[in-house]
């Protein structure tokens, strides 16, 4: 059955609902039913009270066509104290009701059906609100309410503007649509409306397997509470627009969402949807459609899915907003078809709020994100735990894909948000992430994460963007008396779980593909994937960009890097390829294993520049027979500065890994500017290193250097860049070019030339004049004709030599003072 109930959620009540509370205290003066004689043979008026009920509506007054009986009302009014029940004899499919006059259904009391079966479809051009004791009772089929124009019939349309019976001439057959005539964009858009009072209880019961439909030119919820256990909750806004909508037995409408505008608003405000099957079993759908979404101060939806489509199916014209709210789909069966959860509008934003933050979460079924831009923040977090169906495999390889997020211009992870997928033992393994689309923002802790525990394999990390991605900044908060930091990246990481044991085979943590038009990875940003206390494999990290790749800087002591770590398993390789590649400032890439299996190998390749500056790349395999493999290759420059490349064994007899600097071909120059090429070994074999350029230049403070440290073979340094005999294109310099005796000489002579003067010096030894400063005078008194003249020569040495053979004092006498 259908329930409505209503319950607190502790929100702030807008000022409107207020107010229409106020009006349903007004309206109980003169509620009432009122037949408007148009339909049936029982005339106008007042509906007959009953024992049972305030105001009986026998199925007598009515018309019936078919299985379909009709009835038609100038005024809706049920006030709390009062009830409406539709009875009387006759078996039927439907019951239609429409309300023919000007004024809105208000139904702040009971509403009964004894029409076994039969689906009641309640029918308000001018609107529908259900106050905070409104409640539909004793529905054994399906409920709908709305305001359309007209229901469209197999052989006709029966139309709620109060035309005759004898001028409809049909509607024996199935109900096909609802229409929507449309209004003037300026008019008033009437729409269904549901609010509680949580100090009163009260539900809505419809029997199981019916629909719960609201199809309306705008739709509201406030704290109310719509179960329907195993079938379809629908809601449907229209707007101004001129529209048809189906009503078909699957709840799909194709609503047509490029005709509705953002006045086609559906608001749930702290309300819970439920379609599952008693105890957490899986069936029924939830599906809302309209030019707004949005999902605010706590509202909930829960839902199990079937073979007709997604448990969970969520369609905007314009705007999907979730705001402290939840979509969940929790059932160990994977019963859907396609995703289990399915978002689709241009704009798409999971925020947090009062309540706290947004969740999305599927069990054992993938979930799809569609928009221009998908935007997460404030903590939120889409989450699949585990695949029993196929994924989502269009387009995609390696792992079948759990949760598919496309935003065409931009998707955004900010505030510490994440996007997560994780196996669940003996519920089907980890799916892949896959985002797509334009630009990629990962900032602020936000981050897209497969971590995997106990023996099992981790989902992949797929990023397919046209435009950049963007990795920056570390979230700091303060948990349990200490700081804690979530750093913006890609992460696959194997963990140890607490009571497992530490022996996994076959455990294996997930790769990480990037393909982009560019990829910047600062202010502590990470790529990583890793194991931490746990023997399992790592996966490999490859990024290949049609434009620059950028790695830089540090936060919160966390620097930047591209990365792929076991802890004890055997590690993945890192291929880096882009136009033009920068690390600096800290910036770290880097491939190692702490335990016995080898390190991957590094690859950075560029098609014009690879630029370090205070940076580092590592291979590194501390306890394995070989050490990781480094190659770099560019086609126009390589320039270290103050940076390290650097391979690294440390089990004794294990061997160096081998560097490689460019290739044959390219680059043009290769730069070493106190910087380090090292492959090194403890007691094995010192890894070799190559150097390929046109021109290698490299400062007297950098160093190349193969070495075993203990006793083993040093590795061989080949230097291929050409050797250019360049003696016959350049100019001798003069002999003189060096020679600064000329200089030395004239200051001499001109001190000579003026009179004495003395200058004492006192409590430290005399510092020499710079040679572009002021001499010093000879001692008082003394004759300059005594004076001895220098003759520096240029073959006598150096230009350093010639000056440490000057005397400043021009063979001058000089007089120190006594020190202490």
């Amino acid at each position: 059955m259908i329930r409505l109930i209503f319950f607190n959620r502790g929100i702030a009540r807008p000022i409107w609902s207020a107010l229409l509370l106020l009006l349903f205290f007004v309206e109980a003066a003169w509620t009432q039913v009122v037949f408007d004689g148009t339909v049936g043979a029982g005339g106008s008026g007042v509906a007959p009270g009953s024992e049972a009920y305030t105001y009986e509506v026998d199925s007598t007054r009515g018309e019936q066509a078919g299985g379909n009986l009709f009835h038609s009302f100038s005024e809706f009014s049920v006030d709390p104290s009062e009830n409406v029940g539709f009875a009387g004899p006759g078996l039927f499919d439907h019951v239609f009701v429409r309300l023919t006059g000007e004024s809105p259904a208000l139904i702040n009391g009971s509403v009964f059906s004894e029409h076994v079966g039969a689906d009641l479809y309640f029918l308000s051009p001018h609107g529908i609100t259900v106050g905070p004791s409104g409640a539909f009772y004793n529905l054994s089929g399906g409920l709908t309410l709305s305001t359309a124009n007209a229901v469209r019939f197999s052989d006709g349309a029966f139309p709620v503007d109060g035309s005759p019976w004898s001028a409809s001439g049909c509607c024996s057959g199935e109900p096909v649509s609802l229409v929507f005539e449309g209004t003037e964009g300026d008019a008033p858009l009437p729409g269904v409306t549901l609010t509680a009072d949580p100090s009163i209880p009260g539900f809505v019961g419809v029997g199981s397997f019916n629909a719960f439909r609201i199809v309306a030119g705008k739709v509201g919820l406030i704290s109310r509470k719509v179960e329907v256990p195993g079938s379809v909750i629908h809601l449907v806004a229209t707007g101004h627009s001129a529209v048809e909508v189906p009503l078909s037995v699957g709840g799909e409408s194709n609503l047509p969402l490029a005709q509705v505008g953002q006045e086609a608003l559906i608001e749930l405000e702290g309300s819970r949807l439920d379609s599952r099957m008693g105890g957490g079993a899986g069936g029924g759908r939830v599906l809302l459609e309209g030019g707004v979404l949005r999902l605010v101060g706590g509202t909930e939806i829960y839902s199990g899915g079937n073979a007709q489509g997604p448990a969970m199916d969520l369609k905007a014209g314009h705007s999907m907003t979730l705001e402290a709210s939840t979509l969940k789909r929790f059932v160990d069966e994977g019963l859907v078809s396609g995703p289990a959860i399915r978002i689709s509008a241009p704009e798409v934003l999971l925020a947090a709020g009062n309540e706290g933050v947004s969740l999305i979460e599927s069990s054992a079924a993938p979930v799809e994100i569609r928009g221009e831009t998908v935007s997460l923040t404030g903590g939120s977090s889409v989450n699949v735990i585990g695949l029993q169906t196929e994924g989502l495999n269009e387009g995609s390889s390696g792992s079948p894909v759990g949760l598919h997020v496309v935003g065409s211009e931009e998707v955004s992870l900010d505030e510490g948000s994440v996007l997560f997928s994780l196996p669940r033992p003996g519920g089907g393994p980890a799916g892949a992430i896959w985002v797509e689309g334009g630009n990629l923002r990962l900032v602020n802790g936000g981050q897209i994460r497969t971590p995997v525990y106990r023996d099992l394999v981790g989902g992949d990390i797929r990023v397919d963007m046209a435009g950049s991605v963007v990795i920056s900044g570390v979230l700091r908060s303060w948990e349990d008396g200490a700081w804690s930091y979530a750093r913006s990246g890609l992460l696959a990481r194997a963990l140890y779980q607490e009571g497992s044991a530490l022996t996994f085979p076959g455990a294996k943590a997930g790769d990480i593909s990037v393909r982009a038009g560019s990829l910047e990875v600062t202010q502590g940003g990470t790529i990583s994937a890793s194991t931490l206390q746990t023997p399992a494999d790592t996966g490999s990290v490859d990024v290949r960009l049609e434009g620059d790749l950028l790695v830089s800087g540090s936060l919160s002591g966390q620097g930047s890097e591209i990365a792929a770590r076991a802890d004890d398993g055997a590690s993945g390789s890192v291929f880096l390829q882009a136009e033009n590649i920068s690390i600096v400032d800290g910036g770290f890439v880097t491939v190692s294993s702490l335990g016995e299996a080898s390190a991957g190998e590094l690859n950075v390749m560029a098609d014009h520049n690879i630029f370090m500056r205070d940076a580092e790349l590592n291979a590194e395999a501390l306890a394995a027979s070989e050490g990781g493999e480094i190659t770099i290759a560019a086609g126009a420059r390589i320039e270290f500065i103050r940076s390290k490349v650097e391979t690294k064994v440390s089990k004794e007899d294990g061997s160096g890994g081998n560097i490689r600097v460019g290739q044959e071909g390219g680059p043009q120059y290769l730069v070493l500017n106190e910087s380090e090429l090292v492959s090194s070994a403890k007691e094995g074999s010192g890894g070799n290193i190559d150097l390929s350029a046109d021109y290698l230049l490299e400062s007297a403070d950098s160093a190349i250097i193969p070495s075993s440290f203990d006793g083993g073979v040093d590795g061989v340094v080949t230097i291929n860049a050409p050797q250019v005999d360049v003696a016959g294109q350049v100019e001798p310099l003069p002999v003189s070019y060096l020679d600064v005796s000329a200089l030395l000489r004239a200051q001499c002579a001109a001190r000579r030339d003026v009179g004495d003067s003395s200058f004492v010096i006192e409590g430290r030894p005399s510092r020499p004049p710079a040679l572009d400063g002021y001499l010093p005078s000879g001692p008082r008194g003394a004759s300059s004709e005594g004076a001895t003249s220098q003759t520096l020569s240029p073959q006598g040495g150096s230009v350093r030599q010639q000056l440490d053979g000057f005397d400043p004092g021009c063979g001058g006498r000089w007089r120190l003072a006594d020190r202490d």
